[in-house]
Parts: structure tokens; C-alpha cells; sequence
């Protein structure tokens, strides 16, 4: 019985290690990404009023595909009758 809870925290603190080193791993990415990206506005030339204007336009575009997948989302749960349509609740009423 000890010997399987050993063999038990063994493998917990493998995975813990492997976990731990997975998200050093990203970091790091993002840390050398961002890094890149930073030096190729340096070398661009960038100004702020231009990063202003590329951030609006970049919100706008993951705001748009958000709005497009939630309403393919609503779209399909209400055809699956998941959601109920105002015209059921239209219907109940003048049953009633």
C-alpha cells in the first residue's frame, strides 16, 4: 500500500515537472514574440497614432468574427430548439 502511494506521488510531481516546463516554454515564446514584434515597429517606424488606428481596426475584425460565431451558435441551438424563439413564447400567450 505505501509502495503504490510513492509510486503515486512520483508520477503527481512528473506531471507537475512536465506542466511546469510546458508553460516555461510558452512564456518564453511569447516572450521572444513579442520581443520581435516590438523591434519591427521600432524598424517600421511606427508612430502611436498609427498603432492607435491598426489596434481599432484590429478590435473591430475579432469583435465581428466573435459576433459571427456566436450568432452561428444561436442559429443552430435555435433550430435545434435550445433555445426557445419568440414566437413560441407568442404562441403560449394566446393559448393561455
Amino acid at each position: 500500500m505505501r509502495r503504490k502511494e510513492e509510486r503515486e506521488m512520483e508520477n503527481l510531481w512528473k506531471t507537475v515537472t512536465e506542466n511546469v516546463g510546458f508553460i516555461v516554454v510558452i512564456a518564453i515564446t511569447a516572450a521572444v514574440l513579442f520581443a520581435v514584434a516590438k523591434l519591427g515597429e521600432m524598424w517600421a517606424g511606427v508612430t502611436s497614432s498609427q498603432q492607435m488606428r491598426t489596434k481599432k481596426i484590429v478590435t473591430i475584425g475579432m469583435m465581428s468574427a466573435l459576433a459571427f460565431i456566436l450568432q452561428i451558435f444561436d442559429f443552430q441551438w435555435t433550430q435545434r430548439g435550445m433555445i426557445p424563439r419568440p414566437s413560441d413564447y407568442e404562441s403560449a400567450a394566446l393559448t393561455d
